[in-house]
């Protein structure tokens, strides 16, 4: 449920989910996983932008992976 609540943008949601995941056994490795599986899925820059910056936010340095999913903006000058 946490990784269904976090791809549609709901992260509150998402960490209650999460937490209790973990209450029942589930590890924060396997978590991060399903954060990361999201991530690289979403199709949409806005949303995976969104997303990429409410984990850096959360907590730069346990979600630094996170970095390497932002796109540079293509140079429209060319």
């Amino acid at each position: 449920m946490g990784s269904i609540c976090f791809e549609r943008g709901e992260f509150l949601e998402s960490e209650r989910w999460s937490k209790e995941a973990i209450k029942r056994g589930a590890e924060s490795e396997d978590i991060d996983y399903e954060l990361k599986r999201v991530v690289k899925n979403t199709k949409d820059e806005n949303k995976r932008r969104e997303v990429i910056n409410y984990l850096l936010k959360k907590d730069p340095r346990r979600y630094a992976w996170a970095n390497s999913y932002l796109k540079q903006p293509k140079d429209k000058a060319k």
